[in-house]
């Protein structure tokens, strides 16, 4: 195996344990969505003052709230998607399988800015590498230009 096989083969799971940690920050910032919708459930059911011939606040904040939790629903159900995403990712990489996956991964981690993003992009630069393909085919078909060097 060449000196730069054995770089790229670093680098892929170097990339690998990356995607591992991004998806656990990512499963880790998916706690946070109940503890925000309590903290706006709680906040529009206090009581705030009303002025004479104004609306009531906590009137206003009702049909609202029937609104968010769909959208928190949303958001985690996307969330639950990109870090399920993010971690088959890491996954693949470092089994060496699945190139297509691994590409569309990383080209959604590019979404997440700025970490996703630099990671994302190191991926795709590595993925589309003429020498990392043979990687993920399994192919150990040797090439005269193995030998030659």
């Amino acid at each position: 195996m060449s000196e730069e096989i054995e770089k790229i083969e670093k680098q892929l799971k170097t990339i690998a344990i990356l995607y591992f940690i991004f998806a656990g920050f990512t499963f880790l910032m998916l706690l946070f969505l109940p503890l925000h919708y309590k903290m706006m459930s709680l906040v529009s059911t206090m009581e705030f003052p009303v002025r004479e011939g104004e609306p009531d606040p906590a009137k206003m904040f009702a049909p609202m709230m029937d609104v968010m939790i769909y959208m928190y629903l949303a958001m985690g159900i996307i969330g639950i998607v990109f870090a399920g995403v993010t971690l088959f990712t890491g996954l693949f990489l470092f089994q060496k399988k699945n190139r297509l996956f691994c590409i569309i991964g990383a080209a959604i981690s590019c979404l997440s800015f700025p970490l996703g993003t630099a990671l994302g992009v190191w991926t795709l630069l590595i993925l589309f590498d003429t020498k990392t393909k043979p990687l993920f085919e399994g192919s150990a078909d040797l090439n005269e230009a193995d030998f030659l060097s």
